[in-house]
């Protein structure tokens, strides 16, 4: 999904961002139903509702720290990507800070009443390129992240057999 770049429209779905979420799908669907399995049929069943408890809240932290972190990540990369991007139009003072003050909008930054209108094409172009530099950061960092997971897990998480091994 970081590769896709600026589509022509909801018709470009199909063929640009439905594989990449269908291997994401079939990437969750193969990982957290076993590791949920794999912590609950680790503990004894007189401590089955804590170890559920306790894998539900560490998920859900997980879960805001990751948009938390990756939301931040995304601000600051379209903040800069729409500077770089809007450069070379000549935009006054005024617009750029008005711009760069909207960033926290991503996608949906509009200041072309501000923009004069020779500029207008160019500047709606410079806004959607950042969100796309935007998201393919994002996509990049995820991706990290599940590399990171996935070599942590490999390397710290000790095999003891199977649950049938051991019961």
């Amino acid at each position: 999904m970081a590769f896709v770049g600026l589509t022509d429209g909801p018709c470009d779905y199909w063929t640009t961002f439905l594989p990449g979420i269908t291997v994401f799908g079939i990437g969750m669907a193969v990982t957290v139903a076993p590791l949920t399995n794999v912590v609950m049929s680790s503990v004894p069943t007189q401590h089955a509702g804590m170890a559920s408890g306790i894998n539900n809240a560490v998920s859900r932290t997980a879960s805001v720290l990751a948009i938390a972190i990756v939301g931040s990540v995304a601000l600051h990369v379209f903040a800069g990507a729409t500077e770089a991007r809007t450069a070379n139009i000549h935009l006054s003072k005024e617009v750029q800070i008005v711009l760069q003050s909207k960033a926290n909008q991503l996608g949906q930054a509009s200041i072309l009443a501000e923009v004069a209108p020779e500029n207008v094409k160019a500047v709606v172009m410079a806004i959607k390129l950042a969100f796309v530099d935007t998201f393919r950061v994002v996509m990049l960092v995820c991706t990290g992240l599940a590399w990171l997971s996935a070599i942590m897990g490999a390397l710290l998480v000790e095999n003891r057999g199977s649950v049938s091994d051991r019961r």
